[in-house]
């Protein structure tokens, strides 16, 4: 099912839905001249009633991480699409599952995108290709709202080209390290070096996911809000040098 075109059914849907209006019948008994008329007797037939539409058959294509569509999290998913259809009668859905991780999103589905999921996650960084091969519905209405009441500024930008709005924004894009409060206080989480000082860390130094954000945390950008491709990413000079220099030696 190609979710733009269901859009465009659901809005005209919408407008037919609009059109449909119920109403009555009266009927008044009026005398012959000469005779007194016996009360008027009126009578209003009942309010026409007018069918639900019926549902309207739709397949939908989730591609979802592996994780979430494992033993582990497969009940999540589930639920969530149970609730999603119970929100929307409109639609009798049949869901269909396939997989595909944030950072493999845009490969996937510019191969075949008429194939491709009608949901589906991705790394906003993706997001300039995916418009381009036509592969991502510009969100509107109060999904549009949602966005841009419910994110920073910051965050919301991450999923907006030219002031449209091309997703929904599930996570940052950042890490978390675990920390046991019996060696660490408060205070000595705010430094890795006084970290080092006091216990072992463990760190996937050679991640670059991870990596990238001592780069940022110095001054360094990756395209510019995050969407400005001619921005290109800035890691370089003294800030960039000062980094490196850092990591070597951590």
């Amino acid at each position: 099912m190609n979710f733009k075109k269901l859009t465009a059914t659901v809005l005209g849907g919408a407008l037919l839905f609009g059109l449909a209006a119920c109403g009555g019948t009266t009927t008044t008994t009026t005398a012959a001249p000469g005779t007194t008329a016996a009360p008027a007797a009126t009578t209003t037939a009942a309010p026409a009633t007018t069918a639900a539409p019926a549902a309207k058959d739709v397949t939908m294509l989730v591609w979802s991480p592996a994780d979430d569509v494992a033993d582990a999290q497969g009940a999540w998913l589930k639920k969530e699409t149970e609730a999603f259809a119970k929100a929307n009668p409109q639609w009798n859905i049949t869901w269909e599952f396939g997989e595909a991780g944030e950072g493999e999103a845009r490969d996937k589905v510019l191969k075949d995108v008429d194939a491709a999921g009608d949901v589906y996650m991705y790394a906003n960084d993706q997001v300039n290709d995916l418009i381009a091969g036509n592969a991502l519905a510009r969100l509107g209405g109060e999904a549009e709202a949602y966005v841009k009441n419910t994110n920073a500024e910051s965050v919301a930008s991450s999923v907006t080209v030219d002031d449209k709005v091309y997703g929904i924004p599930f996570t940052t894009n950042t890490w978390f390290m675990y920390y046991d409060t019996s060696v660490f206080s408060e205070e000595d989480i705010k430094s890795l070096d006084t970290m080092l000082e006091k216990g072992k860390v463990s760190f996937p130094l050679r991640n670059s996911w991870y990596l990238a954000s001592f780069y940022l945390a110095n001054g360094g950008t990756m395209y510019g809000d995050g969407t400005d491709d001619a921005a290109g990413i800035d890691f370089g000079g003294e800030k960039g040098v000062q980094v490196t220099e850092y990591l070597v030696d951590l």
